[in-house]
């Protein structure tokens, strides 16, 4: 299934865009990043049946996550925080010019948590593996949330044990740790208070074939931009596909209080 938040994913970023062939591009076709989009539609998957009332997402960037999801939850208060003053004003310049009035965003560096709870449900998506104490950081996560409510967790894979299919390279500068095997982020988790309800690996082999063939499309500028609607494809059944193993982790958890 295509969701409209999902196939025009990050189509917000038009608002900043000033050339207007890319401009015409982003409000079609949404944001060509197609890591942020594969694992939100994976994000979206897990997240069907609920319905939270305050979401909070830590490193939220500039907000693709929760523009996202504010269009599914209209009437739902979301908590961007972030350490990037820049990614916010970004972020704060879409929020207004859209009119979207229940978003609003927070500069801080963890583990500080300048935000009050109880939320519904948490996001972290790849921001993890760049903080030294991640387990300090979830474990005052835990004081924010819902006694049912959910943490949506998202890492990559160890990147040295990574599936690769095209030379592009996968490495990514500022991470304090080569990455996680699942057993390392499950004890991660379960140390910092959380009872684990789902791991569901991502980027299989066709998300990861989708993200290589979107990096070398880059090298191509706006041309590369032919080859989006097939790279869309692949990442689609990426989100649709069961995987048994793959280059990234979704972690569905609740705390420790809350369970059952």
């Amino acid at each position: 299934m295509w969701t409209a938040a999902w196939l025009r994913f990050g189509y917000e970023r038009y608002i900043l865009e000033a050339h207007p062939l890319k401009r015409w591009l982003l409000r079609w076709w949404g944001w060509r990043q197609i890591g942020p989009r594969i694992r939100f539609g994976h994000l979206e998957q897990v997240t069907r049946d609920l319905h939270p009332k305050r979401i909070l997402e830590i490193g939220c960037g500039w907000g693709q996550n929760l523009f996202a999801l504010n269009r599914r939850w209209p009437s739902t208060e979301l908590v961007g925080v972030d350490q990037d003053g820049r990614a916010l004003a970004e972020a704060r310049r879409i929020a207004q010019e859209l009119s979207v009035s229940r978003l609003r965003f927070v500069q801080a560096t963890l583990p500080t948590l300048p935000v009050d709870g109880p939320f519904d449900l948490l996001l972290i998506v790849d921001v993890l593996e760049y903080i030294v104490d991640d387990r300090e950081v979830l474990r005052r996560l835990r004081t924010v949330t819902a006694p049912h409510g959910r943490l949506l967790l998202h890492v990559p894979h160890r990147i040295t044990d990574q599936r690769r299919y095209l030379p592009v390279s996968h490495a990514v500068p500022g991470h304090v740790r080569p990455e996680y095997t699942r057993a390392e982020i499950e004890d991660v988790v379960r140390a910092a208070g959380w009872v684990l309800h789902v791991v569901h690996p991502t980027f299989g082999p066709w998300g990861t074939i989708a993200w290589e063939c979107s990096r070398a499309s880059e090298r191509c500028g706006a041309l590369g931009a032919i080859w989006f609607p097939l790279i869309l494809g692949l990442a689609r059944l990426d989100v649709c596909a069961v995987h048994r193993e793959g280059n990234g982790y979704l972690l569905v958890a609740s705390p420790e209080s809350g369970h059952g």
